[in-house]
């Protein structure tokens, strides 16, 4: 009996201590798991205080739920509560690491977005699609085509660069603008051309198999030295104003590039008004350069301003009006669809019912649903409208706030990444990243609703002689003193917080 119960204790005792050896290792390893939810926790912290985009208010909030959690947590590896514990660790760093990801994310959506390129001209040497040259070393004994009036400068350092890769001197012809020099290309009376990228889709208004016809042999990228001077403001307490400017084409977003759309948007930031004065695109005015000069007597299309850099679209802009413009945002259209498409499509709606001009889209009077593509056709759309242009730019704008209503909803976050990703391919600014964090954050702080208005300016059309292209007469807008100086009081209205809407007519003096 009494070696019987001796065993029986001995075995007993052997199992308190394999309990005492469990529990260690369970508080070990909830401890473990606390210190990898601590470092998540911290990682998650330090990059959300370093985006800067939330209110004070919520990062103590924020930093309140997080000890209480790692309190309980800690607490519970010595209580029976173990486990639930255990599963907390896991399952918050599990979030904080999902956290950590979609602020990465952000902050290089947002450091892309806003380090554009300010001016890059990207000049070809092009050659016909038969020619049997497939680089530039096979061309040293070629005429090759210049323009004498635009882009000189660039077109410069374009031979120089060629001469450099061949190591001899090439022979050029002079043309006066970029038709003939295209002419001269396709008659054979030279081999190759220097060709501004910028220019491609101007000259396909006129050559529509010009892409076909031809093949670029290389590309020379050359930067502009003119500078954009960005405001010391701070557009969380005062009124600013933004350009912004769409391009239709293909490829790199900040190369310097043909603006159909051309929305001044005056924002402020106290009243929550938002104006988007639309300017036609073929509008006939001088255009004003980034060094202070001027086209003098010529006179070109608005949408040609920008082909000599963002610094030229906004000098024009403010001549026109008589403002002056804070920023600017640049679009690209193509590119938009990837945008709707990770939005899950928006809603627009038609002024009218009608078919696309190649017969794709079909859109009803009212509320369409669009996915990217569709929205892209809607934004291009002119010949379905007896006032062409003009309805296209207000189409545009029904795009625009389209985007800007679904981005704001809780469709955010349901393809966050994709919509950031997409962001940074459609958009580049130069509004600093530390002014848009302050008004993200402004916004929400107080989420309020921000009220938009949107003014289009028109005009007569006709057709003009323009600098860029002097060959034959252009289709251009004639400006109208009259909506000009609407336009401007509106801006001015919305600047000092007042209704735009109250402005339908002022004196037309001091128009430009």
């Amino acid at each position: 009996m009494n070696n019987s119960s001796g065993r029986s204790g001995q075995k007993k005792r052997l199992s308190k201590k394999e309990l005492r050896q469990k529990r260690k290792i369970e508080r070990t390893v909830g401890l473990a798991l606390t210190v990898v939810m601590l470092i998540f926790m911290a990682v998650f912290m330090g990059l959300l205080m370093f985006l800067n985009v939330l209110p004070t208010i919520y990062v103590v909030a924020i930093v309140v739920v997080l000890l209480l959690i790692i309190m309980y947590v800690l607490l519970s590896q010595f209580t029976k509560a173990h486990m639930v514990g255990k599963v907390l660790a896991v399952v918050l760093s599990i979030i904080m690491a999902v956290g950590c990801y979609y602020l990465v994310v952000t902050h290089d959506m947002l450091n892309k977005v806003t380090t554009p390129d300010e001016g890059m001209d990207v000049m070809s040497i092009v050659v016909r699609a038969d020619d049997e040259a497939t680089s530039i070393n096979e061309t040293g004994n070629y005429l090759y085509g210049i323009n004498s009036s635009v882009n000189t400068q660039q077109t410069k350092e374009t031979i120089e660069h060629v001469n450099e890769e061949l190591k001899t001197t090439v022979e050029t012809k002079e043309y006066a603008n970029w038709s003939e020099l295209v002419d001269a290309l396709y008659l054979g009376e030279v081999q190759a051309i220097v060709f501004n990228e910028s220019f491609r889709t101007t000259m396909e208004e006129y050559y529509v198999t010009f892409s076909t016809d031809t093949k670029v042999l290389g590309y020379k990228e050359i930067k502009n030295d003119v500078v954009i001077e960005v405001p010391d403001k701070e557009i969380t307490d005062e009124a600013f104003t933004v350009l912004i400017s769409g391009t239709d084409s293909e490829g790199k977003l900040s190369a310097n590039g043909r603006s159909d759309v051309n929305i001044i948007a005056t924002i402020n930031p106290v009243t929550k008004e938002i104006l988007l004065i639309t300017t036609p695109r073929d509008l006939w005015v001088t255009l004003y350069y980034g060094d202070g000069s001027n086209s003098g007597s010529g006179k070109d299309k608005l949408t040609h301003a920008s082909t000599n850099g963002m610094a030229c679209s906004i000098a024009t802009l403010e001549n026109i009006y008589d403002v002056d413009i804070d920023y600017y945002v640049r679009l690209n259209f193509t590119g938009m669809i990837k945008l709707v498409d990770a939005l899950g499509g928006i809603d627009v709606e038609s002024d009218y019912a009608f078919t696309s001009y190649a017969q794709t889209h079909t859109y009803v009077k009212g509320m369409n649903h669009m996915d990217g593509y569709m929205a892209l056709i809607f934004a291009r759309e002119r010949h379905a409208f007896a006032d062409g242009d003009f309805q296209r730019s207000r189409n545009q704008i029904k795009v625009i706030q389209a985007i800007a209503d679904k981005a704001l909803s809780v469709t955010m976050l349901t393809n966050y990444t994709g919509i950031m990703e997409s962001l940074s391919d459609f958009v580049t600014t130069n509004i600093p990243q530390e002014q848009m964090t302050k008004l993200v954050k402004m916004q929400l702080q107080d989420m309020a609703a921000w009220s938009f208005k949107s003014y289009t300016v028109t005009g007569a059309t006709g057709s003009e002689y323009c600098i860029t292209d002097s060959s034959k007469p252009l289709s251009i807008v004639y400006p109208n003193d009259e909506n000009i100086a609407i336009a401007r009081a509106k801006i001015e209205a919305v600047e000092q917080g007042k209704d735009p809407d109250l402005i339908t007519s002022v004196p037309t003096t001091n128009a430009q």
